[in-house]
């Protein structure tokens, strides 16, 4: 009996190193497992950062009363400001067409925008107008409230389209207004005149012996007396 006990007693020291040595592991492992996570954090973050910092689209965070808390550097550029000087500006000095909330915050204006996209015009620090295309969505920062508003400039694109529109409507070689902007405004005069009983006129004008012209002197000379006379 008295050979068990120490056989006893070196195995129960055995089993408690072993629960140790387990316990320590267990905790390396939690610790490890907490810098691996803290680590993969950082890397989100900084990648989420660099996307921002990056982005062709204007990107500003909003505080529940409307106030600017941090601006990406395109939303900089398109209204001009500096990033100091935009922090802590109210969303209307860049917005001038929302409507305020209800309230004494600005909840109310900024969730109307939450719908999806919207057109809208910008203010330029020096004043200008820029035609925008914005979205919000709202989301929770440590408990808080907050605003992350995406902005596209579409000055370019409304560019484009007043491009193609004036093409659509006016002749390629004089600029002037061509047959269907002419068919278009004639509706509109002839619906004008009835609605007001007020006689209305045509005015025509030829230019005599035109084709004479493109046939001596060829078109290239006829394209420019047209060009000229418009």
């Amino acid at each position: 009996m008295q050979d068990l006990i120490p056989k006893i007693e070196r195995r129960s020291s055995l089993m408690y190193r072993y629960g140790s040595e387990l316990s320590r592991i267990s905790d390396r492992h939690q610790a490890d497992l907490a810098i691996i996570r803290g680590a993969k954090l950082r890397r989100a973050d900084a990648l989420m950062r660099n996307v921002v910092e990056s982005s062709f689209d204007g990107i500003i965070t909003l505080r529940q009363d409307g106030s600017v808390e941090t601006a990406n550097p395109a939303a900089l550029r398109t209204f001009g400001y500096s990033r100091e000087a935009l922090s802590g500006a109210k969303i209307q000095t860049l917005l001038p067409d929302l409507v305020p909330g209800t309230s004494t915050q600005d909840e109310g204006a900024l969730l109307q925008l939450g719908s999806g996209p919207k057109d809208m015009q910008g203010r330029h620090k020096e004043g200008k107008r820029v035609p925008l295309e914005v979205a919000v969505s709202e989301t929770l920062s440590e408990g808080e409230p907050l605003f992350v508003m995406i902005l596209r400039d579409t000055s370019e694109r409304q560019l484009q389209q007043e491009q193609l529109r004036h093409q659509a409507l006016h002749d390629a070689l004089t600029a002037l207004p061509n047959r269907v902007l002419l068919s278009d405004r004639l509706e509109y005069c002839l619906e004008f005149a009835r609605r007001t009983k007020e006689p209305m006129a045509l005015l025509l004008l030829d230019l005599d012996r035109f084709k004479e012209v493109n046939d001596t002197l060829g078109h290239q000379i006829g394209d420019d007396v047209l060009v000229e006379v418009a």
